[in-house]
């Protein structure tokens, strides 16, 4: 049902960071990881396919490129598609210091995954597992665990305009619909967080404020170009009633909106 390369760590060495594990495995069919929870932190970086991780009663879909962190303690699962399954590098992990690298690269025991990893963070990766099984000394293999950590803090840029790109364009086409954050972010393909993140460091704005402004803005364009009613511009651009629509122009734009319209 799969192929697997393990390599145990022993790495008596260090106390902050002791590694424990790596590895990748190349599953034949939809191998199922049965539910369970780990002593250590392990980290998975998707190399090929696309399958299934699912912890506290959430589950991502990953593809290549894609990868979860395993908390200690956290009850997972992880899964290969049955169309194409996938293989993976992981490397384990556990120590005093072992939150931080987590926490370095924003990752949670809520929000456990990230996606579309750069060049730079697999090739890490790929170096850990060559000098692993290649017998190297702990000190090498602490390096590029935390080369590797801080070059998936980094997206690359291209994932980062992909993400983006394709979140306004969801948000674009259904502004006028009450619209959750959460389904910008499964449209997009991150969870809510990464994109909470992504739209602060990209636009300034949380995606909840993008939104506001974006059916604010949409509201204006209509009371200037359309004999409309207060309610019917506030349904044409989710932002419900009349009343609601009113208090929210008052307080992007300083006045109500009757009065941006008698100034046409």
């Amino acid at each position: 049902m799969y192929h697997l390369s393990f390599f145990p760590l022993h790495d008596s060495g260090f106390t902050g960071l002791r590694l424990v594990n790596c590895g990748h495995q190349q599953c034949l069919s939809a191998y199922e990881t049965k539910q369970s929870l780990r002593p250590f932190y392990s980290l998975h970086l998707v190399l090929s396919g696309s399958g299934f991780f699912r912890t506290r009663e959430k589950e991502w879909r990953l593809e290549a490129g894609d990868g979860f962190l395993i908390f200690p303690h956290e009850l997972v699962s992880y899964q290969a598609a049955s169309a194409s399954p996938w293989s993976y590098a992981f490397l384990s992990f556990s120590g005093t210091d072992a939150a931080q690298l987590a926490a370095l690269a924003h990752l949670t025991p809520e929000n456990p995954v990230f996606y579309k990893s750069g060049h730079e963070f697999k090739n890490q990766i790929r170096n850990f597992l060559k000098s692993a099984e290649e017998g190297a000394s702990p000190l090498p293999l602490h390096i590029l665990l935390l080369q590797s950590f801080s070059a998936l803090a980094r997206p690359s840029p291209s994932a980062v305009s992909e993400y983006l790109e394709t979140a306004l364009h969801y948000l674009h086409q259904n502004y006028a619909y009450p619209l959750e954050i959460g389904a910008i972010a499964r449209q997009t393909g991150i969870d809510r967080t990464y994109l909470f993140r992504l739209f602060k460091q990209e636009t300034g704005l949380s995606p909840q404020l993008y939104l506001r402004n974006y059916r604010l803005e949409k509201a204006r364009e209509l009371l200037l170009a359309s004999p409309l009613t207060l309610d019917e511009i506030a349904s044409s651009t989710g932002l419900g009633s009349a009343a609601q629509l009113s208090k929210a122009f008052k307080s992007q734009y300083g006045c109500a909106p009757g009065s941006r319209r008698q100034k046409k």
